[in-house]
């Protein structure tokens, strides 16, 4: 299968789960320990795309 669409639903998906994460109060790190991966590939979708926090 060729992988070459649009990215815009990875990041939609991952914009999803950041908001759901911190709405359930789980961490990143807790997160990515159930995940099993690094807490740094959890990155808030803003990080990713550049911008600044909204906070």
């Amino acid at each position: 299968m060729n992988e070459t669409g649009s990215t815009l639903p990875r990041r939609q998906l991952g914009r999803y789960l950041f908001e759901w994460r911190t709405r359930t109060g789980m961490t990143r790190t807790k997160a990515a320990q159930l995940l099993d991966m690094g807490a740094s590939s959890l990155q808030p979708p803003f990080v990713i795309l550049g911008y600044e926090s909204p906070r």
